[in-house]
């Protein structure tokens, strides 16, 4: 077991100039490559309340590249594509 920070980073500054954060974790190190993960892969993030998991995925991905999969709508959603302007929030499960 690892134990990461949450952090903020800074998204954007609204009209009313002010800042715009989201939560953010850095998942990153040598670690990854012993557990199978490497550069270029194609990851699935799985989110529940309190919980994510990333899987690498085997083979390719049949999403295409900045697209979203979302489990509350059929198909997939281009990037940027029904999404706050905060960028991806709610829960989706994304293939990356």
């Amino acid at each position: 077991m690892r134990t990461l920070t949450v952090s903020r980073v800074f998204l954007y500054r609204n009209t009313k100039h002010q800042n715009v954060e989201a939560p953010f974790i850095r998942v990153q190190g040598k670690w990854l490559e012993s557990l199978g993960f490497t550069s270029g892969d194609k990851v699935e993030v799985f989110e529940r309340q309190g919980e994510i998991i990333i899987r690498r995925m085997k083979g390719g991905c049949s999403y295409g590249k900045g697209q979203v999969h979302d489990q509350h709508r059929q198909g997939t959603a281009a990037h940027g594509e029904g999404e706050g302007a905060a960028g991806r929030t709610g829960r989706r499960q994304r293939r990356y």
